[in-house]
């Protein structure tokens, strides 16, 4: 098997990992739901079922280790796809007072709302930035930073997600994830996904 396979089935039992710790839609029923913070469980579900109902055409664009590969997909399971952005949300009791909420105004005049951890280099995600336009409130893009850190494996992945308005309801048209995994006794291995909807 050459590098670049290996690197391939490294990268898909990564996301594998980030996705499978994810819980069950019954099991999120069950627990206990705070709203201090965005919701980007509802955000996620919404774009699932949206995505799911349009079917829309998808052009995924993956390097791994500098190797690139292009693909075009008819056909998606929105909910897999998607798995790794509903994963970070932070809307659950145990992080009730574990993120800092500032907000101001970029350099385009966007509102930009940002949770920080209070925590550094620890698991889970380390910042959240929702940017909307600043007079509608606009849902423009979304950007996610996480890490997972332990004795044996190091990973931090950098994710954002796109939007537009359309009849009143935000649509993701791209949206990107990069990082790096490092597991012991193994070289880094770093990689980039790009994806536009549509």
């Amino acid at each position: 098997m050459n590098q670049q396979k290996r690197n391939c089935i490294y990268l898909l039992l990564f996301l594998c990992l980030l996705t499978a710790c994810s819980i069950s839609p019954e099991n999120q029923k069950k627990r206990a739901k705070i709203d201090k913070y965005f919701d980007l469980a509802g955000l996620m579900q919404q774009q699932i079922h949206h995505l799911s109902t349009a079917s829309p055409t998808i052009r995924k664009k993956a390097m791994i280790d500098g190797q690139e590969e292009a693909i075009e997909l008819d056909s998606v399971n929105w909910k897999k796809e998607l798995g790794i952005f509903t994963k970070a949300d932070i809307n659950k009791p145990r992080l009730l007072s574990q993120y800092l909420t500032s907000t101001y105004t970029d350099t385009g005049g966007n509102r930009v709302t940002q949770y920080k951890n209070v925590e550094e280099h620890v698991s889970g995600v380390i910042r959240m930035k929702i940017v909307e336009e600043p007079t509608t409130g606009k849902l423009l893009s979304i950007f996610i930073e996480s890490g997972e850190y332990n004795t044996l494996f190091t990973a931090e992945v950098e994710m954002q997600m796109n939007f537009e308005e359309k009849t009143d309801t935000a649509q993701l048209t791209s949206y990107s994830i990069s990082g790096y995994e490092k597991v012991v006794l193994r070289d880094t291995m770093r990689y980039a996904i790009n994806v536009k909807v549509g």
